[in-house]
């Protein structure tokens, strides 16, 4: 599945937020992996990404180490 925005370089993060949404709207959850993927994201810039997203309240952690899945949180 191809999402929006997802080739395009200098993504600001609402449009990656917009993005992420999108996925889990048909996804239960996704992995760092998956999320750098459909944003064209390196790793590191993903994980800050997923981070502000948790702050912000409406992504959620599940897991540890290498098993580590995001959902969304309550405030959605």
């Amino acid at each position: 599945m191809t999402y929006p925005g997802a080739g395009s370089t200098g993504m600001g993060l609402g449009e990656k937020a917009d993005i992420l949404r999108s996925f889990l709207a048909s996804q239960p959850c996704i992995t760092r992996a998956d999320y750098a993927r459909i944003t064209n994201t390196l790793k590191s810039k993903a994980v800050n990404d997923l981070n502000e997203f948790i702050r912000q309240g409406w992504l959620r952690k599940y897991g540890a180490g290498r098993t580590v899945v995001y959902l969304l949180g309550e405030n959605r």
